[in-house]
């Protein structure tokens, strides 16, 4: 009996999850009746005051009809505008996935538009899946961070929106094309395969031509190299890093040289590094974009009391002491300091002791106590189990979010969460949870 390949294994976990995600989603019939609703006023509306409702969509509707003839009006998409008439970047790519969806609106309507979506994410899942197989030991741990791929937008309220709404299906190509570039350059810094390194240059050309978040690709490409194992010569990963950056350099020349009046980003470094950070922890939003830091500080110091109160039981002065009584005497002061520390005045005080607040900063409290547990463990097995590896992935993912607008361009950040949640997970069993197991024995 032949062997599953990865591949094969990972195309039928993501569609039973996905069929499972889209049976639970797609049988309200109001929802639909929104969804549909939202794709007529966004394809047929022309008043200014339904222009962010529609999303720019109208704004498609006429590049599409600028294009009648795909394969002869279309060559204007590689020395000039998109397909979007309201806005001006370089995105070839995305221009004709744009105008087979207003090609199917029109002589089908918008029905097919969610199967469309399934179509175009599985390859983007599976590869990024193969990306996270690469940094653990096992692919159960891949598994069972598997579902954060397809349910993650699901607790967020966006039900199938993020599938079958089109804007962000340029996104999911954009995440196939980052995920199988940064594979075969992991395959080449382990194997030294000439192919590999082709298929990466490859995949992040064509990356750039989707959108310009591929510009981070040759940054991550760089993380890969400076912190991953392999047979590679570190003068040989210094070149072709410096060969990344060069061609992205020519490719934003020739976009300049083409598009002299391109649409830039103008926002300073702190803030794109701020909404990275925000956007790879979800609950950091609040202190890193507010800048309300009474909340996060106090989960910060409960954070810390766990610390005191390790160490407290690693003193000499403090063995003679029984366990139970120090964790019973560690908890009261955790609760004193951190009641303490919230009744502060212009703390989250006031927040804590309104009943119709409380609930709300106790679980953002827990949200950040989550989010400090997972950079701790970040930092601290950064050389075991290469932690470093993926988070940094997934922060640059990010680090273009800040410059952009809607919320579809959060789905390439969210899908390099996988990756990491994969290295946590096996970090969480192999040197938390299992040496604990083993230690107890047979009871």
């Amino acid at each position: 009996m032949s062997r599953l390949s990865p591949a094969r294994l990972w195309v039928g976990v993501l569609v039973l999850l996905l069929g499972l995600f889209l049976w639970h989603n797609t049988d309200d019939h109001t929802y639909q009746k929104e969804l549909r609703g939202i794709y007529a006023l966004a394809l047929t509306t022309t008043s200014a005051q339904d222009y962010r409702a529609a999303f720019d969509e109208h704004q498609l509707r006429r590049g599409y009809h600028k294009a009648p003839e795909l394969w002869r009006d279309g060559a204007a998409w590689w020395h000039g505008t998109w397909i979007h008439q309201g806005t001006r970047y370089f995105r070839p790519l995305s221009s004709y996935l744009h105008w087979f969806h207003c090609w199917s609106w029109e002589h089908g309507g918008s029905g097919g538009f969610l199967w469309l979506g399934v179509v175009l994410y599985v390859p983007a899942a599976v590869l990024m899946a193969l990306l996270a197989r690469r940094f653990v030991q096992s692919p159960v741990y891949v598994a069972l961070a598997a579902p954060i791929l397809v349910f993650g937008a699901d607790l967020s309220g966006w039900r199938t929106y993020w599938l079958a709404w089109f804007p962000g299906q340029p996104q999911f190509v954009l995440v196939a094309f980052m995920a199988a570039s940064l594979l075969s350059f992991d395959l080449w810094l382990e194997r030294g395969k000439t192919r590999s390194l082709l298929s990466t240059v490859l995949f992040l050309c064509l990356a750039c031509l989707t959108k310009e978040h591929g510009y981070i690709l040759p940054a991550q490409l760089a993380v890969l190299a400076l912190l991953r194992p392999g047979s590679a010569s570190w003068r040989a990963r210094a070149g072709t890093v410096g060969l990344f950056f060069g061609l992205i350099g020519l490719l934003y020349t020739y976009r300049s040289r083409v598009l002299p009046d391109a649409d830039e980003p103008h926002l300073r470094p702190w803030r794109l590094l701020r909404g990275a950070l925000s956007h790879s922890h979800w609950e950091l939003r609040l202190p890193l974009q507010n800048e309300i830091y009474d909340i996060p500080l106090c989960a910060l110091c409960l954070f810390g009391l766990f610390f005191v109160v390790r160490w407290l039981r690693q003193q000499t002065f403090v063995q003679a002491w029984q366990t139970q009584t120090l964790g019973r005497i560690g908890l009261v002061l955790a609760l004193v300091v951190g009641v303490g520390l919230c009744l502060l005045p212009g703390s989250c005080g006031v927040a804590l002791l309104d009943p119709n607040q409380s609930v709300g900063v106790q679980l953002k409290l827990l949200g950040l106590l989550f989010h400090y547990s997972q950079l701790y463990l970040t930092v601290r097995y950064s050389r075991k189990h290469g932690t470093l590896c993926p988070w940094l992935l997934l922060v640059l993912s990010n680090y273009p979010v800040g410059a952009s607008f809607g919320w579809h361009y959060d789905i390439t950040g969210w899908q390099f969460q996988l990756p990491y949640a994969a290295v946590l997970l096996q970090v969480l069993w192999l040197d938390v949870l299992q040496p604990r197991i083993l230690a107890r024995g047979p009871s």
